[in-house]
This record gives structure tokens, C-alpha cells and sequence, in this order.
């Protein structure tokens, strides 16, 4: 699968892109030509080709068709300098040449090469309503016949300040100031307007013209009215805020794709800071292009990102005139120091975790902030980000991350069987053709004999072999604190996936609590994993209902003799518990957040919300509930030497500081990482 590289480079004389809009800033009106002359068609002539297939300045540098005519016929509200003030002042006025759009107009060329269609993730207030408006305008003016679709999942997203309003504005200009001026008199509404006009024909009303066609469609959970709906161009407009935007896509695709045939290019952007499940739709075509057949990126903006992605806009490009030189170029280091700082106040100064997420998310410098989900969620999401992105940059940490199996040898002992072919679910989201069976991952294999509540283990289990939600059996393996031993506090060992039956997938979990000595806290709202344990006469490696229960729910009247119930109150109190781990300090600098090696487990943390099936999640809260039950109990004592010796030999949690080992886990680096752009 090849992949598109972002480029951004520097220009010099960028007027030399603007031609047209040079002399109508200077005279008033764009052609000198006396209207009906062979000068005054050459000209319009040659003004259609450079907004069609492009334009080559005289140095070479090109800049595509869709880019010109934004540049040279569309005026936007935009920021300038007074000349005489020489302060800012607004102004309806032509857009200025920028960097970061020149990348973006290339990009849509490059899919209508490709036959590819294209995801976009951006900043907020990037002007992109704009540079859309003027793709549909343009189409409008330049390609008879031609259908140009903006849908939206609220109408207010498309007229008032939305993206058709900007483009009936374009055409006032085009019809007043061109000459490809349109009659619209068969259709001309807010939300469609269409270039033709009727004519009495012996008697007869027959519509000419143009006939090439802006069309605003509001699905309002309806996708099926998009079926059908052929077009040039089709925008998805706030795709951040689109109930089933996929299905919308997918009932869209046939409409523009003939076999291997793409005639039509489709688009989706928008920006983060969604305070609803309406996201994840965005958010599954950008980071899977590949399956929804939009062209495949490079991801040069998240740190130490390897699968492709859509194309991303941050808040470092195009900013202000301040962040930019004269000629459109962005000053990226200074921009992004501007963003960082102006973000500061606003954690500093914020009571609201939520406005603080929405913030980061709208003024995001990578995609992984754009897609931090603002909701009730009280976890540390941007510090688990930024440990995210550290785990997947760092070799050493990724070598020590065993994935197998727990097999019976011949004695009826049960033993670790490395895998070598991986086949662990990396990511907490189940993708396409994904198999969800999973295994085992051990980060640190037990101590030999270890004392009696050394290791504990939360659950989050299932009873159906079959799920049409997606949801996964989940178990973690939590090493507790001992006096004499060097690492403490830390999952160890993780199985999360969903064998061909349930009984699969709770004997994993019984192999795991037998090879760590572990009892088990689980989620008891399904009685499976106890009848099983029950029948294999091992039920004691499950944890009593825990006393805590009747701390957090007053005259609780739920007994059960194993696992732990869940409801409002608990959830509530669960969240609640493990923000406090996540953020405890461990003596050294370092959360409790830092321990976590489970990538998966990570991403969960920071997508969870009260709402969704976060099957991690829940088994990590089953494991805080246990640790703070058996706070009291005191582990026996031990003989063995202060270091742990593993598979590959020492531990990556044990260091001199008896906390990490500091050659894995360096010093958190202040400030936020850029990737590759700078």
C-alpha cells in the first residue's frame, strides 16, 4: 500500500499564483476587453483552463485548478492590515496564498488521480469552509451537467453561516464580475440552485442552460436519502458531528464508483472537540483511509505513529499573520509556541475539564489530540497520549511485550509458550477482518512461589460465544507491593479477545490466575465464568463480593458470593478511583499511568466515556476495587533477592530507584512533541 507524503515547502513571489485578482485589485474589474471580442473570449478562455487543469507560473511552481479559482474569484472574510492604521481590521476581501492550502489542493488532485476520495481531520477556524465552497462554486461555472452535493446531518451546518451560504456569495461575485455568469431560474432555493433557465418552445416549456447543479441535502438520520445521488463533487460537511457518517459513506460510494471506475470525488472533514459518540465515524475514516477507499498518508503528526492516515490539518499552519511571512509561508516553530503557550492560560486558568479537552481538541497539533473525546470522561487524557505516543516510539519497551500462550506440558504444570507470529489485538478497537480471538501478553512473568496476594486480577467477562456488538473479554494481571521486591504496583499480564466461546476465553483466564497465583475480581452481571469455575472445581481464584461495595452503595441490597456487581453508583465511583491511580505519584516524577505498557488499554482510556462498552477498562476498575479491598492484608515475607528476572532477562519496571528502570522510562519530556514538521 503506497502512501502519500506531505510536503510542505517554501515559496517565493507568491503573487505570481494570483494573476487575475493582481488586476482586479488594481483597476476594478478583471478583463479590459470590450465584452463580445475575440480578446475578451481569449481571455475568459484562458481563465477557465487555468481554473480547470491549473496554472505554471514562470518559475515552474505549479498550483492546481481548484486552488486558482479560490485564489482569483472568491472573496472570504478574512483579517488585514490597515494601510493606513496599519492594525488589523475584517474585510470581504480575496483570500491570501498560504502554504498548508497549496498541500491541501495538491492532496485533491492526487485522489482524483488515484481515484480516491479524501478524510480530512483539521484545527478549528482553518478557513476550510471556504476552500470547500469554492470547489463546489467552481464546478458549478466550469462543468456543465456536473452535480456538486454538500450533505450535512443539520440544516444549520448548511445555510446561515454554513458552507452553502458561502457558496451562493461566490456566485453574486462570478455572475456580477465574470463572464461566466449563470441564470438560475428553474431552481433557485437556499438549498439548491441549478444554471438554467425555461423557455417557451411552440407552446412547449423546455428548460436549457447550463444545467450544472449545487445541492444542499440535510439527512437528519436518514442516510437513504442520499442513495442514488451521482455527483462530481460531495462534501460531507462537519463530518465531527455526523450520526453514521460511515453508512452515509458507504451508501454514498456506489453513487460516484463503477467497478474499479471512481468518477466522483468525495470529501469529510472536520474538527475535533465533539461532545458526543458522533466522532467516531470522522475518526474511523481518517485512521483507516485504506477501507473506505480515501487516499492513504503517510502520519508524520503523531509521535511515533506507523499506519497510514487521512490528511490533517494543525493548528500551527496557516494561524495568523504574525505565525506567517509575507509570501503565505507558516513559521511553524513560532506558531506552535504561540498555541502552546495561549493553551497553558487555558489549563491554568480552567475549572472545566471538559472546555480544557474541547480546547486541545480544536486547537490540536497532532490527530491523537483532535480525537480526544470530550465527554464525562475525568481521565488524564492528554497525559495518556503523550505516554502512548512514548511506548510506541521506544524499541526497547516494545521488545519486552511477550505475546503467547499458557499451555499444560507434560507434568500438568502450566507454561508460558512464546508466539511467533503475534496475534494480540493492538488496538481497542476491533478493525476490518480483524481476528478477535487475541492472546496472552506478559509484560513480567511471576516470582516462583509468590506469597499470597502478591497478584490480584480484574475481569470484565462475557457469556455469548456470539457478539454483534463487538464487545471482548478482558483480564488484567496486577502485581501488588511487597518490601522485598523491586517492582510494585503495575499490570503485568493482559488477555483481552473473544475466542469462538466463552468457555475459550474463561479458561485463558483460569490458566493466567493459576500460573500468577491470582485471585479474581470480576464483573458478576453474567453467571458464566462462575458456573465454569464452579464445574472445574477452582472457583476459589475467585474473589468474594468485595465489603467495599457497601461503602459506595448505602443499604445495598445485592449479595452475591463471587464478583462484584456494576451499576450507576459503583461505575461512578470505579471512574472516580482509577483517575486517582492513573494520576498517582509514585515518588519519582512519575504517575501511575506511566506503568502501563497496554496500548490498547491506553487508547481505551482515553476514548472512554460513561456510555460506551470499554471492556479494558472495566477490567482495570475491577482491579482497583480488589487492590483497595485487600489495602490491610499484609503479604508474607520472602527470600528472594531484590531483582526480578524475566523471559528476556531483566524486568523493564525495575531500576535502582526500586520504581522504573530508567534506561525504559527517561524523564517525561516537558513541552509537546511536533512530530516531524519541524
Amino acid at each position: 500500500m503506497e502512501k502519500y507524503r506531505v510536503d510542505v515547502r517554501k515559496f517565493k513571489n507568491t503573487d505570481k499564483f494570483r494573476p487575475a485578482v493582481l488586476h482586479y485589485e488594481k483597476n476594478g474589474f478583471y478583463c479590459a476587453a470590450t465584452k463580445g471580442t475575440s480578446s475578451y473570449k481569449d481571455y475568459w478562455d484562458e481563465e477557465i483552463e487555468r481554473c480547470k487543469y491549473g496554472f505554471t507560473a514562470e518559475d515552474g511552481d505549479f498550483i492546481t485548478g481548484y486552488h486558482y479559482y479560490y485564489l482569483n474569484f472568491c472573496q472570504i472574510n478574512r483579517i488585514v492590515i490597515d494601510k493606513k492604521t496599519k492594525k488589523p481590521i475584517p474585510k470581504f476581501w480575496f483570500p491570501r496564498f498560504f502554504d498548508y492550502d497549496h498541500e491541501f489542493f495538491m492532496i485533491v488532485e492526487e485522489c482524483e488521480k488515484q481515484g480516491k476520495h479524501l478524510a480530512v481531520l483539521k484545527a478549528r477556524r482553518k478557513g476550510y469552509s471556504y476552500k470547500i465552497a469554492a470547489m463546489l462554486a467552481r464546478n458549478f461555472y466550469l462543468y456543465p451537467n456536473s452535480k456538486n452535493y454538500a450533505y450535512a446531518s443539520e440544516n444549520e451546518f448548511l445555510v446561515k453561516d454554513g458552507i452553502l451560504s458561502k457558496v451562493w456569495q461566490y456566485m453574486d461575485f462570478i455572475d456580477e464580475n465574470t463572464a461566466w455568469y449563470k441564470k438560475r431560474q428553474k431552481i433557485d432555493t437556499k438549498m439548491h440552485k441549478r444554471a438554467s433557465m425555461v423557455i417557451d418552445k411552440e407552446g412547449v416549456k423546455v428548460e436549457v442552460g447550463y444545467k450544472s447543479e449545487v445541492i444542499g441535502v440535510t439527512l437528519k438520520n436518514d442516510v437513504q436519502k442520499i442513495r442514488g445521488k451521482g455527483g462530481k463533487l460531495i462534501i460531507f460537511e462537519e463530518a465531527g458531528k455526523f450520526p453514521d457518517l460511515k453508512e452515509a459513506w458507504t451508501v454514498a460510494r456506489p453513487s460516484v464508483e463503477q467497478g474499479g471506475d471512481v468518477h466522483g470525488l468525495m470529501i469529510a472533514f472536520g474538527t475535533g472537540g465533539t461532545e458526543d459518540a458522533n466522532f467516531d465515524g470522522l475518526k474511523d475514516l481518517f485512521y483507516e483511509p485504506d477501507g473506505y477507499n480515501c487516499l492513504v498518508i503517510e502520519n508524520i503528526w503523531d509521535d511515533g505513529a506507523s499506519e497510514p492516515c487521512g490528511f490533517f490539518v494543525p493548528a500551527y499552519y496557516n494561524l495568523d499573520n504574525s505565525t506567517m511571512d509575507d509570501q503565505g509561508n507558516s513559521l511553524v516553530k513560532k506558531a506552535a509556541t504561540q498555541v502552546i503557550a495561549e493553551r497553558e492560560k487555558i489549563v491554568a486558568s480552567a475549572t472545566d475539564r471538559t472546555a480544557v479537552d474541547r480546547y486541545i481538541a480544536e486547537n490540536c497539533l497532532s490527530p491523537q489530540e483532535a480525537t480526544l473525546q470530550i465527554s464525562s470522561n475525568i481521565f488524564p487524557k492528554n497525559d495518556l497520549i503523550k505516554h502512548l505516543a512514548y511506548i510506541r516510539n521506544n524499541k526497547k519497551i516494545q521488545e519486552f511485550k511477550q505475546v503467547g500462550d499458557l499451555v499444560i506440558d507434560e507434568k500438568g504444570g502450566i507454561v508460558w509458550q512464546q508466539s511467533e507470529r503475534p496475534k494480540d489485538l493492538t488496538r481497542y478497537r476491533l478493525q476490518k477482518d480483524t481476528d478477535p480471538t487475541g492472546e496472552i501478553v506478559i509484560w513480567e512473568h511471576p516470582i516462583d512461589d509468590p506469597p499470597y496476594g502478591l497478584y490480584i486480577a480484574g475481569c470484565d467477562p462475557y457469556d455469548h460465544d456470539q457478539s454483534s456488538s463487538g464487545s471482548l473479554g478482558s483480564i488484567y494481571i496486577y502485581k501488588r507491593f511487597q518490601q522485598f521486591d523491586s517492582t510494585h504496583d503495575i499490570l503485568v499480564a493482559e488477555y483481552t479477545g473473544r475466542p469462538k466461546t466463552a468457555e475459550l476465553f474463561y479458561d485463558k483466564t483460569r490458566r493466567m490466575l493459576s500460573y500468577y497465583s491470582a485471585k479474581l475480581l470480576f464483573e458478576n452481571q453474567n453467571p458464566g465464568i462462575l458456573t465454569y469455575f464452579r464445574q472445574k472445581h477452582c472457583d476459589y481464584l475467585l474473589a468474594d463480593q468485595p465489603d467495599i461495595i457497601d461503602k459506595i452503595v448505602k443499604k445495598s441490597t445485592v449479595q452475591r458470593a463471587k464478583g462484584m456487581h456494576m451499576n450507576k453508583e459503583i461505575k461512578i465511583d470505579g471512574e472516580g478511583r482509577i483517575k486517582d491511580w492513573l494520576i498517582s505519584e509514585r515518588g519519582d516524577g512519575r504517575m501511575g499511568l506511566h506503568t502501563i505498557l497496554s496500548e490498547p488499554l491506553l487508547e481505551e482510556l482515553v476514548a472512554y466515556n460513561p456510555e460506551g462498552n470499554f471492556d479494558r477498562v472495566m477490567a482495570l476498575m475491577m482491579v482497583i476495587f480488589y487492590k483497595e479491598e485487600l489495602y490491610n492484608v499484609k503479604l508474607k515475607e520472602n527470600k528472594l533477592e531484590n531483582r526480578e528476572v524475566t523471559f528476556f532477562g531483566v524486568s523493564p519496571f525495575v531500576g535502582d530507584t526500586n520504581e522504573f528502570n530508567d534506561s525504559f522510562f527517561p524523564e517525561p519530556a516537558g513541552g509537546i512533541k511536533l512530530g516531524n514538521v519541524i
